[in-house]
Order: structure tokens, then sequence, then C-alpha cells
């Protein structure tokens, strides 16, 4: 027993030995990787400082560019007549901005040199003059220690014009000093070249002649060197102040660089703090973790159990994660497609009128729906995993989900020239009780499976039952084919996720693994199994039976023309109801978004007036009677809420008390809340959906005067609207341009023509879009200059939602942006973007001229 104890107790003192060896090795090596990583940390700290102060400065010297170039917005493609009068404004406002300041020199040169305004200056003397002639801005330094900024003036393609300023060193010194960037030690500002702008900022005694020794003179030329490739460069130097880190920063678009230095101590900082913080707690951990090398040497067998289960279930959460990760990643990317097909094949189903069109049209629609139905469920594997796959019970018909299947499936069997056959029991039930979307998925991962692992012969499809009583039967499904087989050892693996049997045989054949593991899990939640006969090399037979519910037991008989008849009743569109004797006002400053809406309610038979604002819309209210109104918010002069309070607040007035639904492109959380709580009934959001316009109507207008759309006669239109309509119909010229828009990446004609109702529709707006893009923009241009931020708010939010309706989704986000910048009063942001927002929107002219 004491021998038994002294060889225990050696035994821990020598664990206890290795183990405080391995811990001053280990504190070394942390010690020594820890300053390291500090040091690394401390120099990405400057360099993210250096860099975000060369930003700040860059932006901070071209305000004053900035000012030269609205200058010469009053110059740009002047009318020749009015040269004079736009060179006095743009006089005035110069003496108006820089208030003569004696330190800056200001003046307007012609391309002869040739002054027009202030001094003449000597154009070959600065070469950023001559690089304003070529056209654009340019900064440069001069020797004498000022500054020149010259912008053009162009006239078309060529620069008449070039204005500049020149500011003196007391100037920059004034304005442009470094007293606001902190926290990077002794700063100063330097040329490429190495030319002193402004001094180093001087924090103590004797820091002038340290940075302007020949040593720190020569760093600050390595580091000038290297801003070649690096926007900021940065040095670790041992110096007679100690550790130093020296460093350079580009400020961009000027001939200057930021230079400076500061103590390696002060750049690193608190980190120094954090690593005395970590290696005290690692100390501690070392004693903790002797102490505790005793207790694991006597319960060590158990702890190597313990950790053995730990790390499988690692494993396990790590692959559970990558797999949920993946299915996330997948069902994003596949819901993007899917809208598309969904919006194109629902104008497929309301522009034709061809029976087989529309039969192909609602099987894309069935297989797109249901696997967009399916994206959100099925692919995301751990709710499937977790047990929570839900069934939903409805009817569906056995005939339209096989020729949905075989839609899907058939060309894929063709292309790779194998037979397809379908048998199916033409006694069997046509309506069934179930989900049939999952029985349809179970079938077509079964028959893709048999497409995919068959290279010659055939695949078939059986669908057979049993009857079990007057309300349920035995629905047996069996997929053969004549393919690759399985080895009896791999028919387990197919179930499993992420993985295929026989991987390197198969190896070109596609897909993730996911399919029949996901199959079995609905079919064990529909209470039945797979059952699979498969000889390796001749073939496989997969096949299950479900226990279904009977809805009718007229029989299936021959499946085509039993779906044609289930698809019968499916029409192309057709309005939810009928309203001739309705009458409703739509009021809105943009006449686009007034013909969208007639267009989208034509066919209901609804009689709208229109009105492009507020006083139009009174004088319309006092001469008739309106069922509904729908009023846009934001209108220059009397905007939307303030029509309402009239409306309401006219007891003479007799639609006082009408239907009135706000227009909005601004949705947020409350927004109902605050519309009702002025006075409206309810609102909609811009652009308007033909579908949630239809209901919306149906929810306020009077039941009496709703009628079934059946009694909406056929050819109700007066020949003049059925002319105009012939008219802009969609030639295959126009068609072709619109698909051509896409190409730009500048428009969304998919959800243009979501927002529009049809393609027709669509086309309409884009040339009334195109046609009024100079008036509009001239509108904004004249608002801006007036400085009347209000309406210019206004116009640039009509900018928004009109561009938004053509699917100019990125014109639209900058014009937002305009407006919650007028809504601020932000008149900065609104100087430095309304130019480029206006170029923008009037080069979509030339880019829809042929529409």
């Amino acid at each position: 027993m004491i021998k038994s104890l002294r060889y225990f107790n050696n035994q821990i003192m020598a664990i206890l030995a290795v183990s405080l060896l391995v811990m001053i090795t280990l504190g070394s090596y942390l010690y020594v990787s820890l300053a390291k990583h500090i040091g690394q940390i401390a120099e990405m700290r400057i360099e993210s400082r250096a860099e975000a102060a060369a930003d700040y400065y860059e932006r901070e010297v071209w305000t004053e560019m900035r000012t030269l170039e609205h200058i010469g917005v009053l110059l740009k493609d002047s009318d020749p007549e009015q040269w004079d009068e736009n060179l006095e404004h743009a006089k005035e406002l110069i003496e108006s901005i820089f208030q003569s300041e004696p330190s800056i020199l200001l003046g307007i040169m012609d391309v002869d040199g040739n002054a027009y305004y202030g001094e003449k200056i000597p154009m070959n003397e600065y070469k950023g003059f001559l690089v304003t002639l070529t056209g654009g801005s340019d900064i440069s330094y001069l020797k004498t220690g000022a500054v020149l900024l010259s912008s053009s003036v162009l006239n078309g393609d060529n620069v008449h014009y070039a204005i500049y300023a020149v500011c003196s060193s007391s100037y920059i010194r004034k304005y442009h000093n470094l007293n606001n960037i902190k926290d990077l030690g002794n700063l100063s500002l330097m040329t490429n070249d190495g030319d002193m702008v402004l001094k180093f900022t001087e924090k103590e005694e004797g820091d002038e002649a340290f940075f302007y020794s020949r040593s720190v003179q020569d760093v600050f030329k390595r580091l000038r060197k290297n801003q070649i490739t690096d926007a900021v460069a940065i040095e670790k130097v041992n110096t007679t102040r100690g550790e130093m880190l020296f460093y350079t920063a580009e400020v961009e678009n000027t001939p200057f660089i930021l230079a400076g230095g500061i103590p390696y101590e002060d750049a690193v900082g608190d980190l120094y703090t954090l690593m005395w913080s970590i290696m005290s707690v690692f100390c501690l951990f070392g004693v903790m973790a002797v102490v505790l090398g005793v207790l694991l040497i006597i319960s060590s067998v158990k702890v190597r159990e313990s950790d053995e289960l730990r790390t499988a279930k690692k494993v396990a959460e790590d692959a559970s994660n990558a797999k949920g990760l993946f299915l996330a990643n997948m069902s994003h990317e596949i819901r993007t497609p899917i809208n598309a097909i969904l919006g194109m094949d629902e104008m497929i189903i309301r522009q034709t009128n061809d029976r087989k069109l529309v039969q192909y049209a609602y099987s894309i629609k069935s297989s797109a729906t249901s696997l967009m139905a399916l994206v959100n469920d099925i692919l995301d594997f751990s709710r499937v995993e977790a047990g929570k796959l839900r069934l939903i019970e409805d009817k569906y018909h056995v005939s339209t989900m096989l020729t949905d299947m075989i839609i899907i499936i058939k060309d894929r069997a063709e292309s790779k020239g194998l037979s397809f056959e379908v048998n199916v029991n033409k006694d069997m039930p046509e309506q069934l009780i179930g989900d049939g979307t999952r029985m349809k998925q179970v079938i077509i991962n079964l028959l893709t499976n048999a497409v995919k692992y068959t290279n010659k012969g055939f695949v078939k499809l059986e669908l057979d039952f049993i009857k079990i009583n007057d309300e349920e039967i035995d629905f047996s499904v069996s997929v053969k084919d004549s393919g690759i087989g399985m080895k009896k050892e791999d028919i387990d693996k197919i179930f499993l996720a992420f993985e295929r049997f026989d991987e390197k045989k198969n190896s070109s054949v596609e897909g993730t693994g996911l399919g029949m593991s996901i199959a079995k899990q609905i079919l064990d939640a529909m209470g039945s199994n797979i059952n699979i006969n498969s000889v390796y090399g001749v073939g496989s037979v997969f096949s299950f039976v479900v226990r279904q519910k009977v809805s009718s037991w007229e029989p299936v008989g021959d499946y085509e023309n039993t779906a044609e008849k289930a698809e019968a009743e499916l029409k192309g569109y057709k309005p939810s109801f009928y309203a001739p004797d309705v009458r409703i006002l739509t009021v809105d400053d943009m006449e686009i978004n007034l013909r969208v809406v007639k267009g989208l309610l034509e066919q209901t038979g609804i009689l709208i007036d229109t009105a492009l604002g507020g006083k139009e819309a009174l004088d319309l209210i006092a001469k008739n009677k309106y069922d509904l109104m729908l009023i846009d918010h934001r209108m220059p002069g009397m905007d939307g809420i303030e029509l309402l309070n009239r409306i309401r607040g006219d007891n003479n007035n007799q639609n006082k008390d009408c239907i009135c639904i706000a227009l909005t492109a601004n949705v947020r959380e409350g927004v109902r809340e605050m519309y009702i709580k002025v006075g409206f009934n309810d609102y909609l959001e811009k652009p308007v959906s033909g579908t949630v316009l239809e209901e919306m109507l149906m929810q306020y207008l009077p039941k009496d005067k709703l009628r079934d759309s059946e009694e909406r006669p056929v050819n109700e239109k007066p020949e003049e609207v059925i002319a105009i309509e012939d008219e802009s119909s969609v030639s295959p010229e126009v068609h072709e341009e619109i698909n051509k828009l896409q190409e730009t990446g500048i428009v969304d004609i998919n959800a243009g023509i979501e927002y529009a109702g049809d393609e027709d529709l669509y086309a309409e707006t884009l040339r009334f879009f195109r046609d009024t893009i100079d008036e509009k923009a001239d509108e904004i241009e004249s608002l801006y200059f007036a400085e009347n931020i209000e309406d210019y708010t206004i116009k640039v939010h009509a900018l928004k939602s009109s561009s938004r309706l053509i699917g100019a989704s990125g014109l639209s986000e900058k014009a937002k942006l305009l407006e919650e910048a007028g809504k601020n009063n932000d008149l900065e942001y609104i100087r430095n973007n309304t130019s480029d927002v206006l170029y923008e929107y009037r080069g979509l002219k030339e880019l829809l001229g042929k529409i």
C-alpha cells in the first residue's frame, strides 16, 4: 500500500514538474506573441487613424472646390446670348460666398488666358490649371506655399472657362490647419515631393528640431516612396526619443500627404495593460491547472469519456450548423429566380387567350408556387431534422399534380435519350385530400433520382390505389428505372443528408444529397416509408403507399383530358369585380401615377376622375359625388393631409364623409395609424399593386354597387379607347427594346411590369416617364437654385416614386436620399448630390428613346 502510494506521489510530482515547465514555456511564448500582436494592433490603429484623417482632410479641402464647381454650373452649356448675364450672376455669387477674403485670389479665365473676373494668372506656371483646361477640377501646390484650386466650365464637350482660387499659405493655415486631427502625435502636411505645407504640430520643446532632423526626414522620404503602392505607409524606428511609429497617409485627389510620428507607447496605449492582464490570468490559470492536474489523474477515465462525448457533440453541432447555413443560402438564392418566374408567368396568364398556353402557364405557376412553398420549409433542413415538418390537409387533383410532374421530368428524361412511361389506374379517384405539395415533392425526388442515375433505357412511373372504405384509399406510387442500381450496403446510405452512394463512380452526377433524405422525412410524417428493390448494374424500383382521404370518387380516366378539364375554370387575368356605377377620384402631382391607377382599374368599369393637385381636386369635388378618393400625401402647394382637412372641414361639401385612402411611398412602422389619426380611412403603398388596390376597393366601396366580374360586357370599351390601346400595343421591336433595358442594369423590367399590370401599360408608363424628364428635371433644378427646399423635397419625393414605378430602383434610392436631406435641411448633401442625380435622371431619356 505504501509502495503504491509512493508511486502515486512520484507520479504526481513528475506531472507537476512537467506541468510547471510547460507553463513557463507557454508563458514565455505567450508574452512574446502578445507583444508582437500588440505591436501589430498598434500599427493598424495608427494606420486606420491616419487614413481617416487623410479622408477628412480631403473632404475639407474639396469643400472649397465644390463651391467653385457649383458656381461653374451657372455657366455650363449656357446660351451664348446669356453668357454675360450668367457671368455677372457667377461674379456676384463668388463675392457673396467668399466676401472678398484678402488671403484668397479668385478669378475666371477663358481658354485663351483672358481674365473675365479677377486677375490674369500665367497658366503655364500652374500644372493644375493646365489639367483643368482638359476638363474637370484639380488642386496643385505652388512653391510660394499657396494652393491653387481650379475647375473647368464646359459648353458641350469643350472647356470655355476655368474658375480658379489661389489660396495663400496664411489662408491654408487659417482655414485648413490640422488642429482638429487628434491622437496622431506630431502631424504635418507635406507634398509628394517633400515640400512642407503645414509645419509639425508642436507639443513639447524640441519637437520641431527633432522632426526636422536629417534622420527623421530620411524616414519620411522612405515612407513617401511606399505611397506609390500603399495609401498609408508606416514604420517603427528606434530614435533618440525611444521607439516611435512614423507614418504618411495619402490625401487622395490632392498633391498632399499627411506625415507624422507618435511615440510607440502612446500608440500602444491601454494595450499594455491588456497584455499584463492576460499574463496575470494566464499565471492564475497555470496555478489552477497544476492543482487540477492532480484531480485529473484521479478521474482520468471519466474525463476521457467526457471529452469523447463533448468532441462527438461538437462534431455533430458543427455538421448541423454547416447544413443549416448551406440550406439558408440555398433558400435565398432560389427565391430570387422564383419571384421572377411567377411575375412573368402572371403576365402570360393575363395577356394570352390561347388555352394551351394558359394550361402551360398554370402548370408553371403551380410548379413555381410549390417550389416557393417548399423553399420556406423543406430547404430548412434543420426543421425537418427537428421533427417540425408540417403537413397540410387540402384537396388536390391527381391529374393536375401528375401533369405538373411530367412537365418537370419529361424533358430531363428525353434529353438523356431515356423512355419516360406513365401508367395510371384510370379508376383512381381524381380528387383526394392530403398534402398534395409534399406528395408531389416526394414523387419528383424519386423521378429525378431515377433520371440522374439512368444513362440508357427507361424511367417508369406507376400510380395505383386500393379502396379501404367509402372515405379512404391507399395511394400507391412506384418509380422503376433501368439505371445503375445499388449495392446492398449502399441502400441505407441514400437516406443520409449530403451524402451519395458509390461516390467515386457517380462523381459526375449533380446534386446535394438532400432529396432522398427529405423524401423519407416527409413519408415518415405521412406514416409511410420508401421500399427499395435494387440490383446493382440492372436497375431499381422505389415505391411507397400513403393513406389518403377521397374528396370525389370521379375517376381520373385519361389524366391529360382530366387535367385540362380541372384547369378549364382557370382563366387569364380578370378583375375581382365589375362596378360601372362607381365613381372615384385619384389625386397625385405625378401624371404617370394617375395613368397607372387608371390602367390597373380599367377592366373593373369604374369611372375614374384624376387631379394633378389639391386645387384641381377641390374643383372636381365641388362638382361631383364620389364613392372613394385616392389621395397622394406628398404634393407641392397643398399636400394630401391639407386637402383632406379641406374636404372634412367643409360642412356644405357633398363629399365630406367620402372614403379617403392615402397614397404614400414612405412606408414605415405605425404609418397606417398615423394616416387614420389625421382622418384617412386607410392607406396604400406606392407603387400600387393591382391586386392590393382591387382588394382595398372591395373593402370600402358600397356593396350594392359591386357586381360579379362575369357581368362585364365583352366589348364595352368605346372605339376610340380600343384604337388607343391597339396603337399602344407592344410591338416585337418595342418588346425587344424593353428587354434590352434589363441588360443595362439600370432598369428592372420585371419590377416595372409588376407595378404597371402588364407589358402594354409598362411601355406606356416608360414613354410618359421619358417624355416628362426634361420638364421635371428643370423643375427640380430651378427649385434647387432658388433654394426653395420645401418644394424641392416634394419634387424629389415624386422622382423617387416615379423611378421606382418603372423599375429604376437605383435612381429611386438616390432621390430618396435627397428627399431625406431636404427634410433634415442638409444643404451640404443637397449641393453635393443634386447635379449627379439630375444627370442620371436626364440620361434615362436617351436610354428610353426607342421605347
